[in-house]
């Protein structure tokens, strides 16, 4: 491949790695462009990929940020103002005029740059505004202010200024906005011609149909980058529009200029998402790996986190409900242990059989499950607090006055089920009782209270018992766990 000379007159305006952004973000990196001399080059691709940005660059209105532009071989941002004026014409993409302004004037300014101060308004410049305005339609227009025309008249005007100028360079930034179908084959027409004379014109169309039609050198660009260049017939394919479009289409020829016509198509609604996300994610694959690997990792440290969590809480409220319902089990013993045989004649064996068992179960039950249950309520009570005090701060007001509100409430409805609770536990503790008589007899617990031998064997069993449930424990803490984080 040839290097490029920028001195070459083949190539009267071009980029060389150009990096252009407007701060903080960057539009473009390395960006090279080469403009041929005499061609109608047209820029194609999807909104807010730099097109309009690199015209920017093109006319000195932006200044690279890094990289050069070359005009006839010289950095532009070397060549004094006015000179550059005489050789680039700009129609920018939403371009503004002066209040009270009418049309003939606008266009007259587009003879600034050939004016000096030896040489004024002369007949050449009157012929040169004439002219532009009977080509673009607007003489019609001339003694009306800009601003009262519709919107594609008005665009016809600031055209016409551009055409005033008469510099062998032209760049347009979608100049068709506005204008209905006739008009904008009618410019189109008039950019052909005057490509036909000589000029070299830049623009940027949405309409691929027409940059097919028209353009002599096509440019594609996505994301800031320069996809393909060349002539239509060379490069317009189907797999081209798929990557800078994500566009399913057919290319056939068209009937009338010999040139392309591009036919879209309806893919299935899954396979065209399939094809934009691989179109989107090839230019940042970096990216799209990074993100993934930082949301895996932070997915498996929730993870890690909560069975951890659940893990420590389930064996540490288990462990100590079990250590509670085991000294309440001791001090019970011992309790009942130095009373003499006399008490029991007086007392019915289910009451205190009862006590070492069914009582002793549900407040270790209590005990087991109890911290947890705080814990949990805890955790999540402040939790929602702090992240409805990210979101909406009043909100989170709002509730902060209403926990008083909730927990005299809470307290109260405590109460009053705590002792409907004891009034119907002591019917059921009864009911036990008469149970555990009929069926253990006073012998059992007289030789349960009195036999020496018996204390040494509950002592075994309680710390047995204590040592078994601990192991038990330790393997639910594991199990619910992971079924907690699932």
């Amino acid at each position: 491949m040839t290097a490029f000379d920028p001195t070459s007159t083949a190539f009267p305006l071009s980029a060389e790695l150009v990096t252009l952004r407007y701060e903080p973000r960057e539009v473009t990196r390395d960006l090279s462009l080469r403009i041929p001399e005499g061609s109608f080059t047209i820029v194609v691709g999807p909104h807010a990929c730099g097109k309009s940005t690199l015209l920017r660059a093109l006319s000195r209105l932006l200044r690279p940020a890094a990289g050069h532009v070359l005009l006839d071989g010289k950095a532009i941002s070397q060549r004094p103002a006015r000179e550059v004026a005489r050789r680039l014409g700009l129609l920018p993409q939403s371009p503004s005029a002066p209040e009270g302004i009418t049309a003939a004037d606008l266009v007259a300014r587009g003879r600034y740059p050939h004016q000096g101060l030896f040489r004024q308004w002369s007949e050449t410049d009157a012929t040169a505004v004439a002219r532009a305005m009977r080509v673009t339609g607007t003489a019609a227009l001339a003694d009306r202010q800009v601003d009262e025309p519709s919107g594609g008249q008005r665009q016809r005007v600031w055209i016409a200024m551009v055409l005033a100028q008469e510099t062998p360079i032209l760049l347009l930034s979608e100049p068709t906005t506005f204008l209905d179908i006739v008009h904008h084959i009618e410019l189109l027409d008039i950019l052909a011609g005057l490509n036909r004379e000589g000029r070299t014109v830049v623009a940027v169309l949405y309409d691929l149909n027409h940059a097919c039609r028209y353009a002599s050198h096509l440019t594609a660009m996505r994301d800031g980058r320069l996809i393909a260049e060349g002539p239509p017939r060379e490069i317009v394919i189907a797999e081209l529009l798929q990557e800078v479009f994500g566009l399913a289409s057919t290319i056939i020829a068209d009937p009338v200029t010999g040139g392309l016509i591009v036919v879209p198509r309806r893919p299935r609604p899954m396979k065209a998402l399939l094809r934009r996300f691989a179109t989107d994610y090839r230019p940042h694959r970096r990216l799209f790996a990074l993100d993934f690997a930082w949301t895996a990792l932070g997915l498996l440290s929730i993870y890690l986190r909560n069975a951890a969590l659940q893990a420590i809480v389930t064996y540490w409220g288990h462990m100590l409900g079990l250590k509670i319902e085991t000294e309440m089990r001791r001090r019970a013993f011992d309790h009942l242990q130095p009373l003499s045989s006399g008490f029991f004649d007086n007392q019915k064996t289910g009451h205190p059989v009862a006590r070492l068992t069914k009582d002793l179960e549900e407040i270790g039950e209590l005990a087991h499950r109890g911290p947890v249950d705080v814990f949990i309520a805890a955790m999540t009570l402040i939790g929602a607090f702090v992240l409805m005090l990210s979101v909406y701060p009043p909100l989170a007001l709002i509730t902060a006055l209403i926990l008083p509100l909730s927990a005299i409430v809470t307290l109260h409805y405590g109460r009053w089920m705590t002792r409907a609770w004891r009034a119907i536990y002591g019917r059921v503790a009864e009911s036990n009782a008469r149970i555990e008589e009929n069926v253990s007899g006073i012998r059992a617990v007289k030789a349960f209270a009195n036999e020496d031998h018996e204390r040494a064997l509950f002592a075994r069993n309680n710390r047995n018992h204590l040592e078994t449930t601990l192991k038990l424990y330790r393997l639910m803490a594991g199990s619910m766990s992971l079924s907690y984080c699932r």
